[in-house]
């Protein structure tokens, strides 16, 4: 995958879930259906296989523990439920499933799609996994913002970990941030253009045509208490102007 293409990545249907208090319970690449929305060729990604899923009880401290509410259809077995290797630190010491859990499974998915590897991470550890200096081609690639994101959903304790819906407008304010960057360069290039194209041209250049619809946007905002990804990000943009 393309770098530029991380805010796709993330299924919207785990959010879908989580506001009706459901857990997947066992993301994984091997549970991601992908396919090209055409003409643009960019992924759209869906969640499949959902034996391990079950509701949230209402009666669980805050209402963010799963005891299952009778309504589960995966094993609660030795404490563990889902996939090695995607499973959040808690989950692997068998604590119970929280919507934290599932975003740290989404973290590992995004995290391998652009380093085309899988999360180095010593299971039972107290120490989140570096994601930043990883030694992958294709994770070199990825930019700051990108990896800022992904780390902030990778942190051992699931009270740290930013919501799903913070991860994927993270992963949404960087893309619209490169376009924003592009855009403001064309809108640079055509105004320089127009003025140009006032006065007597000596060089018999052909002129330059502003494409039709370019507009500026606002980025989504971030929630209230993920300021530290949006400081992060409005940083990077500004380094990269100047």
């Amino acid at each position: 995958y393309r770098p530029d293409s991380a805010q796709f990545l993330a299924p919207t249907q785990l959010i879908h879930m989580h506001a009706r208090r459901v857990l997947h319970r066992d993301v994984k690449l091997d549970n991601l259906l992908v396919r090209c929305i055409e003409p643009s060729g960019l992924p759209h990604v869906e969640l499949c296989d959902f034996g391990n899923s079950c509701l949230l009880n209402s009666m669980c401290a805050g209402g963010s523990r799963c005891s299952c509410e009778g309504v589960c259809f995966g094993s609660l077995a030795d404490g563990f439920t889902g996939t090695r290797g995607y499973s959040a630190p808690e989950v692997a010491k068998g604590t119970n499933w929280t919507e934290a859990s599932d975003v740290w499974s989404m973290g590992v998915v995004v995290y391998a799609l652009l380093a085309n590897e899988l999360l180095r991470w010593k299971e039972g550890s107290t120490r989140a996994p570096d994601v930043s200096t990883k030694t992958s081609r294709a994770f070199a690639q990825v930019s700051t913002n990108t990896k800022m994101a992904i780390k902030s959903v990778l942190l051992p304790d699931p009270a740290d970990r930013v919501s799903l819906r913070s991860f994927c407008n993270a992963l949404r304010w960087e893309r619209e941030g490169s376009m924003r960057t592009s855009r403001e360069a064309s809108i640079r290039v055509s105004r320089e253009a127009s003025m140009r194209s006032r006065e007597p041209s000596m060089s018999g250049e052909p002129e330059v045509i502003v494409p039709p619809g370019l507009q500026e946007e606002s980025a989504p905002e971030l929630s209230m208490g993920e300021h530290s990804l949006r400081e992060h990000s409005l940083r990077e943009h500004s380094l990269r102007e100047h």
